[in-house]
């Protein structure tokens, strides 16, 4: 099977592009990836400058600019690792941490489009977070269903935090591990791969459950924020990076790919799967940014402030607001409570037009809630 070439290390820069001197078509490939790989740099560089000057919440935008660096991340580590060979299990472990953290910041903006924890408990107070959700119980239907409360959404919030810290943990040993020579990508029960691997995906398989059950609660409450696209979006190139590194471990195992000069088996495994998550990342991070780049979907629309504003009055004046929590109206006074917003000081109540007043809102003013002698700014 194996030649002398099979033995050793993976090759250096140098001895690599020896080998492609007479290779055209390597070349042609390496630089197309290249071109694709800073493209998509280029386009999170706009994206980030667009979201920085239309999205007023800084919160938001810091979670949006999260999410969206998935994808020039994991292409700018994989394109380093086409680079450098020997450098791909380093440029893995940061593209992998980095998603970690994107997870959590994505159930974070969940609860942002809410408006916070007190908002997705009040909205989804009449539903249930199902506990037969994939990828860990969806064959268990007999499962219960939890109710939406505090409790039990702190509960969903750590299954995907764990993800933040157990995985960079393991990535971690892994890292020590290969520095020390005793780290290989083979698939047996004696290499620290394998186990190191199945800790890695059953943390990622827990936080994914997590979001999951929100994601099935909140699909209608958030359909204006456009949550189903932005979901998958993140579960497709979480799923394909993952999947298609094992689909290629197997091949090795079974010598499928072959070793031939520059690379060994492994070693050309590794780098047919940055090849693919680069080109992966550039159609991936297109769709997304339809999604992510826009204020359709990432600003609250005036209802949706008003509507904030009269839960808010129905929390402070529950006697002349005991039904005011999520409605319809058109109008800023409600069962005797006045909404007056107030922006660089001036009170701009005296809007005549839905547009006027959509403008307004969208500078984030001030807003008082006025009942009789008694105000309270929300």
């Amino acid at each position: 099977m194996a030649d002398d070439n099979c033995s050793g290390g993976d090759p250096t820069t140098s001895e690599m592009f020896k080998e492609f001197a007479n290779d055209t078509g390597s070349l042609l490939t390496l630089i197309t990836l290249t071109l694709m790989s800073f493209t998509t740099m280029f386009l999170y560089l706009e994206s980030s400058m667009y979201i920085n000057q239309k999205i007023a919440s800084s919160r938001r935008r810091v979670r949006l600019l999260c999410i969206l660096g998935i994808y020039p991340v994991l292409s700018g580590t994989s394109l380093i690792a086409l680079y450098v060979p020997a450098a791909h299990l380093l440029c893995s472990f940061t593209g992998s941490i980095f998603f970690s953290v994107a997870m959590f910041q994505f159930l974070m903006l969940v609860f942002d489009f809410y408006g916070g924890k007190m908002y997705v408990i009040e909205v989804l107070k009449d539903q249930k977070l199902p506990l037969a959700s994939p990828p860990l119980t969806c064959c268990c239907p007999c499962l219960p269903k939890m109710d939406v409360n505090e409790k039990n959404l702190r509960w969903v919030k750590r299954l995907v935090l764990q993800v933040a810290f157990v995985r960079p943990i393991a990535l971690f040993v892994a890292s020590v591990l290969w520095a020390n020579g005793s780290y290989r990508p083979k698939l047996a029960f004696d290499e620290a791969f394998l186990y190191i691997q199945l800790i890695s995906f059953s943390s990622t398989f827990i936080a994914i459950y997590g979001i999951v059950m929100i994601f099935r609660a909140s699909r209608e409450p958030l359909k204006d924020f456009r949550i189903t696209p932005k979901f998958l979006a993140i579960q497709i190139a979480l799923i394909l990076t993952n999947g298609q590194t094992i689909f290629l471990a197997l091949l090795v195992l079974i010598d499928v790919i072959p070793c031939t000069p520059p690379f060994k088996s492994q070693t050309r495994a590794n780098y047919v799967n940055d090849m693919l998550i680069i080109t992966e990342m550039f159609f991936f991070f297109i769709m997304a940014r339809v999604y992510f780049r826009t204020r359709i979907g990432n600003e609250e629309s005036l209802q949706q402030v008003k509507n904030k504003i009269m839960l808010n009055a129905q929390k402070h004046f529950p006697d002349s607001c005991p039904n005011c929590g999520f409605k319809n109206d058109t109008t800023d006074d409600v069962n005797g409570i006045k909404i007056i917003s107030h922006i660089n000081g001036q009170q701009t109540d005296e809007a005549t037009s839905p547009e006027d007043k959509e403008n307004l809102l969208n500078q984030q003013g001030m807003f008082t809630i006025l009942n009789g002698g008694e105000t309270v700014n929300v």
